[in-house]
């Protein structure tokens, strides 16, 4: 298969909300297009039936429930994205360094970066060193990390459970 037809077929997928893809975050357009795309499945279900979990079994596997709950913030950050800048068109981005580290989602508000990381599972304080790259690298002053139930405040980083984070928009 041509990669102009693969690329072709995603655009389908896409339009009919079945995939939705994420580009590189970075100011400049070139660099964007560029980098490679994350690739989301935004309904969990779907998710679930392609992963041949049709029963209970994911929520029993914290990996499972974790690549759940990243999929289902990047769906619910373009929402966020686009109540918060309504009229910018501001995608939802991820990011990696050359480090390694990376945050899974990240959207303008206004023209400002807000990096968002997901961490569901018992202890989310681990394994953030992506989001913290991020803080210092393009300066900004908050990062959000998306947990299973913790809700503290720890400047620049604002820790919330997925529930509360789903009724922001």
């Amino acid at each position: 298969m041509e990669q102009r037809t693969l690329v072709e077929y995603l655009d389908y997928l896409e339009g009919a909300f079945l995939i939705s893809r994420a580009p590189f975050y970075s100011r400049s357009p070139m660099s964007r297009l560029r980098k490679q795309r994350k690739l989301y499945i935004p309904n969990p279900g779907l998710l679930n039936v392609l992963r041949g979990r049709v029963d209970r079994s994911a929520f029993a596997s914290p990996e499972e429930m974790g690549m759940i709950a990243e999929s289902v913030v990047h769906e619910h950050a373009k929402r966020l994205a686009s109540n918060l800048s309504p009229g910018m068109g501001s995608p939802v981005c991820y990011w990696r360094n050359r480090r390694g580290h990376e945050v899974d989602v990240v959207i303008e508000v206004g023209r400002t970066p807000l990096p968002i990381e997901v961490k569901f599972r018992e202890d989310p304080h681990r394994g953030l060193e992506g989001i913290r790259a991020f803080l210092e690298e393009k300066k900004t002053r908050l990062g959000l990390v998306i947990t299973k139930d913790l809700l503290e405040l720890a400047p620049p980083l604002v820790y919330v459970p997925l529930v509360d984070f789903l009724m922001l928009a």
